[in-house]
């Protein structure tokens, strides 16, 4: 694997990233309902888990100094209030013990995920500066300073923070600006076709694409730099 030469700097994505190694949060999730034997079909699933993600996007939903594990029974709490209002589960006592389960299987998957990826932000920021942009709540310095990751990083580009969100590639360039770089200088590692790597490609910067399970099926064209499966692969890279 050839190594990557001349850049000043690297550029994470946040969710799917480095909390589930390339696997969208909705897999991760889905997983937690079998496991825990919540009886719905997928798409039944998938329908809840949109509903979810447009309430926690609401003003005040999600609190600064929210944990992940706060923002997973909130986004829980919604799925299942969805299921049951469609006569999707029935509303019992034990239905109602569902989001707590499912945030706490979740939550143990994003601890065992950062703890690695905690170890190859450490080796990698030995030798570059590193920034992470993500689109987020207003709360994702809680969200890594619980999970041991803050301290990995120069600086964050938060959408709710500034204003602009993925895919505007606006927002990279905000990064690419952090490191005092120029694009081609800087590279940009995500999950997200759509939202990391045809931005970041659009403004100038090189890229590695994480190819992990997607919410779509994942293309096999892309027009990436560099593609990993794995997020240990990187520093064979670098």
């Amino acid at each position: 694997m050839k190594k990557i030469e001349n850049i000043k700097g690297l550029i994470f994505d946040y969710g799917g990233t480095l909390d589930t190694d390339g696997v969208h949060w909705s897999e991760v999730i889905w997983k937690a309902y079998q496991e825990i034997g919540i009886h719905v079909e997928k798409q039944q699933f998938r329908d809840a888990y949109v509903v979810g993600e447009r309430y926690l996007a609401q003003p005040d939903i999600i609190k600064h100094n929210d944990i992940f594990y706060d923002i997973l029974l909130k986004k829980s709490i919604a799925q299942i209030k969805y299921l049951i209002s469609n006569n999707l589960l029935p509303d019992t006592e034990e239905i109602g013990k569902y989001p707590q389960k499912i945030a706490s299987v979740c939550n143990q998957y994003a601890i065992n995920t950062t703890k690695r990826t905690g170890n190859i932000l450490k080796s990698l920021h030995s030798l570059y500066p590193l920034i992470l942009v993500t689109n987020f709540y207003g709360n994702i310095h809680s969200v890594l300073e619980n999970f041991h990751l803050l301290c990995h990083f120069n600086d964050i580009i938060e959408s709710a923070k500034v204003g602009v969100r993925k895919p505007n590639s606006k927002i990279f360039e905000l990064g690419v600006e952090a490191l005092h770089a120029t694009p081609n200088e800087v590279i940009v590692i995500g999950d997200s076709v759509t939202n990391d790597i045809i931005p970041a490609k659009k403004l100038g910067c090189r890229t590695i694409w994480l190819e992990g399970i997607g919410w779509e099926p994942q293309k096999s064209d892309v027009d990436t730099d560099y593609k990993v499966s794995a997020l240990k692969d990187i520093e064979l890279l670098l």
